[in-house]
């Protein structure tokens, strides 16, 4: 069965087409159909509650890839203890609510539980944890650069 499709924001001057995952009274969870960016977890090596992928979705990308009133049907949820409105689906979630063919793009991408809550999580068990494959790039010889897919709850 073929899931919904919405348009909502641009980034890089193209709309952004977002899967409806799950439904209900609440909200829909939705992901990009595509890629949008690539980007590092986190330089730094902080717990994925402050990672700076968390930190850009939340401001930088939220701000740039919707209006005002996009950005008004946006619904804020609590993941790992911390407000957020734009966020990574995790392993399990990618796997309940998405099909293969949904998860297997040909970009590594990147999931919320690919890092533990604690620093210094190893690359074979990064690596282990990627539903689409391994890591595609390194980073000066410390972090690795995964393509992202946001995921977001939309006030349909």
């Amino acid at each position: 069965m073929s899931k919904r499709i919405v348009t909502l924001g641009t980034w890089d001057g193209t709309p952004i087409q977002w899967i409806v995952l799950k439904e209900n009274k609440l909200g829909s969870v939705v992901i990009s159909k595509d890629c949008l960016f690539k980007m590092p977890f986190d330089a730094n090596g902080n717990a994925k509650s402050d990672s700076e992928i968390r930190a850009y979705l939340n401001r930088e990308f939220f701000q740039q890839a919707f209006c005002a009133e996009e950005q008004k049907r946006i619904i804020n949820t609590i993941i790992d203890g911390k407000k957020t409105d734009i966020f990574l689906l995790s392993k399990e979630e990618a796997e309940n609510w998405m099909t293969e063919n949904e998860r297997n793009t040909e970009k590594k991408q990147l999931f919320r539980s690919n890092f533990g809550n604690e620093r210094g999580t190893s690359e074979s068990d990064v690596a282990a944890s990627l539903i689409a494959g391994g890591l595609f790039r390194r980073l000066n010889g410390e972090g690795y650069s995964f393509y992202i897919r946001p995921a977001f709850i939309l006030d349909l």
